[in-house]
């Protein structure tokens, strides 16, 4: 079963400084139509899955808190059909080992999300781009 779902983009101009071709270049953006909260995805899998409203809110904080503790500890954490969950390190480069090691606390831990094969073919698939056609200059927020 194919599901359409349309995104909408917009054209943005912008001003090339560097290279062989500088000058005014343009290109696709997306534009964000809203920000969509906890609150609503709840209502949201409430209607379509029969679910209670704590039900969905108790998995989703449990799936939170235990998504923070895995990644926390360095563990990879795999969400089926959604996708990977990567911790790693930003750090710095040093000379030695021993530097580096004096370093560690320094270290800020950041998270790669990859989305799983399946998730990028329902994507491909079934998200079908068009032109906003609005006239918008610059950055989208």
């Amino acid at each position: 079963m194919s599901t359409r779902i349309d995104f909408p983009c917009v054209c943005q101009q912008f001003n090339l400084m560097v290279g062989p071709n500088p000058g005014i270049r343009f290109k696709s953006r997306a534009l964000r139509t809203q920000k969509i909260e906890t609150d609503t995805l709840i209502e949201e899998i409430v209607e379509t899955e029969g679910l209670t409203r704590g039900t969905v809110l108790n998995v989703l904080a449990a799936l939170n808190d235990k998504l923070k503790w895995h990644l926390g500890s360095g563990d990879t954490v795999v969400l089926g059909d959604l996708g990977t969950f990567t911790p790693y390190v930003h750090s710095g480069s040093f000379t030695t080992a021993n530097n580096a090691k004096a370093h560690i606390p320094d270290n800020q831990l950041s998270i790669n999300f990859t989305p799983s094969t399946i998730f990028k073919k329902f994507v491909k698939d079934n998200v079908h781009f068009f032109d906003a056609d609005l006239d918008i200059t610059g950055l989208q927020p």
